[in-house]
């Protein structure tokens, strides 16, 4: 029996486009399932293909044996499709034997929610400890697989870098170069960067790297002028939102694909006999160290036993849901609870429609009432988010658990760590120096009791929920000594992280405190032993809500002329980007900010880049006395050669090529076009046999 893979790109979002079928086109259910579901937890179309070849690899050598269920598979089976493997001829590498491996556990824990069972003496069973010595234990996991070689990371020399570099003849060519030697980017990411990620004026840039992750790079000032000599001079007219795209040929002005980076590195590969010269190897060239995070796992709390009468109850699933929702009120937020509750409902929503005969919590399965859940997930449209599915999972997992502890006879493992998606990483966006300073004096001028709520967030960093329950007497005066007058302080309460802290008042925030009690009708402070109120209350006595301070920010960034739209929050964005920049130390950022880990503050060390800049930069110095850009003669009068020789004729060849190729691209006679477009490639081929002609003579 043959299989092969097909690829449907006209797929609903959350199904795999690729699908594992047989000779007649009909699909292996119990394949596709296990790629649907990685497809709706978010991972790219690049990981779910590689799944679905590792399963078709195993499914070419599974079919042919005697028939028998994939429940039955065990570690010796693994060993039998490793020696059939090795067997085969090209033999795979051992990274991939290990991939595929780790894929078919995968495959495994999917449909029946355990470990591939083990065969005693197949190697050692081990629950790896972190290597600092704290954290419960982990999932066990086999020893068995195969042994991967340590590989050395080989950069180019820098003879080879400038040997490789001098060989190309365009602007793009030299900028894809640059971008991946001197900011380290994949190749992917280079050609994924799109034209409004590219900042020239702060010469930075936005890449959007592996697994959802952004991060900002600075540039060179030889990257910047290559770009713009590409872009002023070669990017054809089209409407492609991407920086790189073809220049010549059928796909010209279309993305350039992967496909034509291999390509153009083959071709100069072999042209200066640079065999090793491939994109990730001036990745490699940039930098040969990583540093990893290593994060504590929280252990998973024992279950206590059930008790008989408990288990043997059959409740509502609906009820036994509602019931637990209001124990977890006892100890959570009413915001939190809500949370809680949108998510409890979507579920809800999903079982009534699709299996309406579940009606007790014993009947629920993984397969198919979660797997069918996870599914719609990824279908919603609009399409939900990687954090919103992600928050969805882990609500609905909480109470499984918590019913499961409570002696509610659900089965284990309904929800799996396998069927989070992975999460986004997005860069904080604080405003930008020009947005922040219009806005502050449009604020000013208004000068009303929402516009001083949104200069006091705007000065503290407070979230708005805590701005909102401020009370009038948040000021509080900290030094007993009259001396020392400037030292007040204002009192957050209790918000997200259920904390409440003390921010340092400046003169500025207790000019804007008096200013609200004033717009609010009361002149001065409480008495001490006074009972409080709140601090933004409406002249009619309602309190603000979070709805109108968000009207009154929209509408003070409309007038104020912002370059795009203002969300309360960014408000706290910039704050904190602001103490960065101005040198606080994470840990006072942190007990300002309300966090309760320092890794939450550390995601606002990326705004501002003050850091990176300038450790980029030292590194840039280094880098550059070893690797030099070509430089590509633009606009430059013809000069007299006065030295024969072959590097001369060179410069006076490529001036020339390039000259004609800037008349041509003025011409609108496409016949004399297409001919000045022969002829200079003829130069080019002149070029290149001169090149060589100097290497043999050398």
């Amino acid at each position: 029996m043959k299989f092969h893979l097909l690829y449907r790109p006209s797929s609903p979002i959350g199904i795999s486009p690729y699908r594992i079928a047989d000779e007649q086109s009909r699909e292996i259910p119990w394949l596709n399932e296990f790629l649907d579901a990685q497809r709706a937890r978010g991972l790219s179309l690049c990981s779910v293909r590689a799944y679905a070849y590792d399963l078709l690899d195993f499914a070419r050598w599974w079919f042919p044996h005697p028939p028998r269920p994939f429940a039955q598979i065990d570690e010796s089976t693994l060993l039998d499709y490793l020696r059939y493997q090795r067997d085969h001829q090209p033999q795979p590498m051992p990274q991939t034997l290990y991939h595929r491996l780790s894929v078919l556990r995968c495959l495994y824990r999917f449909h029946y929610g355990r470990e591939i069972p083990r065969r005693d003496g197949l190697g050692p069973t081990r629950s790896p400890r972190s290597p600092f010595g704290y954290g419960g234990p982990r999932r066990t996991v086999s020893g068995f697989g195969p042994k991967r070689p340590r590989r050395l990371v080989v950069p180019l020399s820098a003879d080879e870098v400038a040997r490789f570099w001098r060989s190309f003849r365009t602007f793009r060519d030299l900028s894809l170069i640059a971008l991946m030697l001197y900011d380290g980017l994949r190749s992917q990411e280079t050609l994924a960067i799109q034209l409004e990620d590219l900042h020239r004026a702060e010469a930075q840039l936005l890449v959007h790297g592996k697994g959802n992750k952004q991060r900002i790079l600075p540039l060179p000032p030889d990257t910047i002028r290559a770009l713009e000599n590409y872009l002023h001079l070669e990017r054809p007219l089209t409407n492609s939102p991407r920086l790189f795209v073809s220049l010549k040929g059928l796909r010209k002005g279309e993305p350039m694909t992967p496909a034509g980076l291999r390509s153009l590195f083959r071709h100069h590969r072999r042209q200066t006999k640079i065999v090793q010269a491939n994109p990730h190897r001036f990745r490699h060239t940039v930098a040969t160290g990583r540093l990893e995070r290593v994060s504590p796992r929280r252990r998973k709390p024992d279950a206590p036993p059930s008790s008989p009468a408990v288990m043997n109850r059959k409740a509502s699933l609906d009820r036994v849901f509602d019931e637990q929702l209001q124990t977890l009120a006892v100890s959570l937020r009413q915001s939190t609870i809500g949370y809680y509750r949108s998510a409890v409902n979507r579920f809800w929503r999903y079982l009534h429609t699709a299996y309406p005969k579940l009606h007790h919590a014993s009947q629920l399965r993984r397969d198919p009432h979660i797997l069918g859940w996870l599914r719609s997930l990824g279908q919603e449209t609009p399409p939900l988010t990687n954090r919103s599915r992600r928050a969805c999972l882990m609500c609905v997992r909480r109470l499984l658990d918590d019913l499961i502890s409570n002696g509610q006879p659900l089965a284990e493992g309904l929800i799996l760590r396998q069927d989070f998606p992975p999460p986004d990483l997005y860069l904080p966006k604080p405003l930008s120096p020009e947005n922040d300073r219009l806005l502050d004096q449009q604020l000013c001028q208004s000068d009303d009791l929402h516009s001083n709520a949104l200069l006091l967030l705007r000065a503290t960093g407070m979230r708005i929920g805590e701005c909102l329950r401020l009370q009038t007497d948040c000021l509080r005066h900290l030094s007993p000594n009259p001396d020392h007058d400037d030292q007040w302080a204002l009192h957050v309460p209790l918000g997200k992280l259920h904390s409440e802290r003390w921010v340092p008042a400046d003169d500025r925030i207790r000019q804007i405190v008096a200013r609200i009690l004033a717009l609010r009708g009361t002149a001065a402070l409480p008495q001490p032993g006074s009972s409080a109120d709140c601090l933004l209350q409406e002249p009619d006595g309602r309190r603000v809500s979070y709805q109108r301070m968000w009207q009154a920010l929209a509408e003070a960034a409309r007038r104020a002329g912002c370059s795009a739209p203002v969300r309360p929050h960014q408000l706290r964005h910039t704050f904190a980007s602001e103490m960065v920049r101005l040198g606080i130390s994470l840990p006072a950022l942190k007990e300002l900010l309300g966090h309760r880990d320092i890794r939450m503050t550390m995601v606002y060390v990326a705004v501002t880049q003050n850091d990176l800049q300038r450790q980029y930069h030292l590194a840039r110095q280094a880098l550059s006395r070893l690797h030099f850009m070509p430089e590509l003669p633009i606009n430059q009068p013809p000069t007299l050669v006065t030295s024969p020789n072959i590097p001369a004729v060179l410069r006076s060849l490529a001036a020339t090529r390039h000259l004609l190729e800037i008349y041509r691209r003025q011409l609108e006679n496409e016949k004399v076009r297409r001919k000045l477009a022969r002829l200079a490639n003829r130069l080019v081929k002149i070029g290149t046999e001169l090149d060589q002609l100097s290497i043999n003579l050398k």
